[in-house]
């Protein structure tokens, strides 16, 4: 294997590791092995986290056939370590396999993402330009596509439908329930967003809302459709990863291939379906719903930061926004709580926030210790156990209450703890809107001491 290549080999087999968020002995014994037999060195490790994962996709596509399915065999093995195969791993499993099988028709993409997002179930079709042909297979065979796609777990979105559901509403109907789910929205603006709901074409979509209200940049040269593989962090940006499949006028057959190519890669557990309807005269606020809707109202270009000042009796938290500030005015164990969600939000491997549910004795350990050393920025004194919903639960219902009591108005979004498909904790800004002061400094959180103490400990815990 050529040295280019290793650091893009590295950032798969690392990202199979995490993909089922548990890491496991018999898993790290494997990877050793593995190390050894490709070559991998920690130099090897360290640049691969600053690899997208399409970056890393596309230097293995370059790659020699054997390098392809060397990758392939050494995913199929980790993934499978423990007799079974997670969805999350199936998934990754699925791209990688279909990517360097069908490079014409397949390919890796990976997004900055913040505030708004896919969720991993959300299967969304795609254009540059309006194939009649097309659309018109998708509308007389929707429901045998959506059908096919949700037995595998997955919501096949198409705009049009989307549109159509909320033409069919009663306009005074949707205006009230707009400006209830975004009272900040001014009466023309509410107007704008039905307008967008009620009008909104797939080109529409994806220029106007990804592209330029988001700024994602999705590489669309021929109809696509787009699957949420899962979050990464590359050097302190959040990133959504998407297989793109290529799609003709056979989508029903191409979507089948798909489905049993899925299920080719394994057991990956039950698969739980919702089952959202979309009646006449309701506010569907579920599932792809919530995220156009939460697409369309939300606004690009946030200037607002968050200044953390462990060491001041007030005003530990400051959010700033303009010339505008407000003080988060939380407790101790509430600011360091805050403090912690933003790092692992920012930090984590895979960029996917705080993770609470089903702790073992070691995970709690290790929560307790990186907790407990932000705690001691603050004060020092010990910690309340975070690891117990009991505690955890008030206090991250006080963070949201304080959040909440800001005059902040779409940012809202970027500080207020949220619960993503995979249960964990996120809090969406960017390492960019985060400083902290140390001494008389303000500096940003990417060169603060604060952010060396957290990693310190996420090392120490590690080894």
């Amino acid at each position: 294997m050529k040295e280019c290549i290793k650091p893009s080999y590295a950032r798969f087999v690392l990202e199979m590791l995490k993909a089922d968020k548990v890491v496991d002995e018999q898993e790290i014994e494997v990877l050793n092995r593995l190390c050894v037999k490709r070559g991998l060195e920690r130099k090897h490790l360290a640049d691969a986290q600053s690899l997208t994962l399409s970056e890393a996709y596309k230097h293995i596509a370059e790659s020699c056939t054997t390098d392809k399915k060397n990758l392939i065999y050494d995913l199929e093995r980790m993934s499978i370590i423990d007799n079974s195969r997670s969805r999350e791993e199936a998934l990754l499993l699925l791209a990688v396999k279909m990517c360097l099988t069908d490079e014409k028709n397949f390919t890796i993409v990976s997004v900055p993402s913040g505030a708004v997002d896919f969720a991993q179930s959300q299967v969304v079709y795609l254009e540059n330009g309006l194939d009649k042909r097309l659309n018109s297979v998708i509308k007389e065979r929707g429901r045998e596509l959506s059908n096919a796609l949700r037995v595998a777990g997955f919501e096949f979105i198409h705009i049009p439908a989307i549109a159509q559901h909320y033409a069919s509403s009663r306009s005074e109907f949707l205006r009230s329930m707009v400006s209830y789910m975004s009272p900040t929205l001014g009466d023309g603006e509410i107007d704008r967003v039905i307008e967008m709901l009620q009008t909104m074409t797939t080109q529409y979509f994806k220029t106007e809302i990804l592209e330029s209200r988001l700024g994602f940049s999705f590489p669309v040269s021929k109809p696509s459709l787009l699957i949420k593989l899962g979050r990464s962090a590359v050097n302190g940006v959040r990133h959504s990863d998407f297989l793109q499949m290529r799609v003709t006028h056979n989508i029903v057959d191409e979507v089948n291939a798909l489905v049993d190519a899925f299920e080719e890669c394994g057991n990956h557990g039950l698969v739980q379906i919702k089952n959202v309807k979309d009646e006449k005269g309701t506010f569907v606020y579920d599932g792809f719903y919530k995220t156009i809707f939460d697409m369309v109202t939300y606004r690009r270009g946030s200037r607002s930061r968050i200044v953390i000042n462990p060491l001041a009796k007030k005003n530990r938290l400051i959010i700033e926004s303009g010339d505008s500030k407000w003080n988060l005015e939380l407790g101790l164990g509430e600011a360091a709580l805050y403090v912690y969600l933003i790092c692992e939000s920012l930090l984590s491997a895979d960029g996917g926030g705080a993770r609470f549910r089903n702790l073992g004795k070691a995970s709690r350990t290790r929560v307790m210790d990186s907790y407990g050393a932000i705690y001691e920025r603050f004060a020092p004194r010990n910690a309340p156990d975070i690891t117990l919903s009991s505690t955890r639960n008030p206090m991250i219902s006080r963070i949201k209450a304080a959040v909440k009591k800001c005059g902040l108005s779409d940012d809202k979004a970027l500080f207020d703890p949220h619960v993503d498909e995979s249960r964990a904790i996120q809090i969406a800004v960017d390492m960019a809107q985060v400083k902290v002061v140390e001494g008389d400094e303000i500096v940003q959180f990417e060169d603060s001491q604060l952010r060396k103490v957290y990693e310190s400990t996420k090392q120490k815990a590690s080894k």
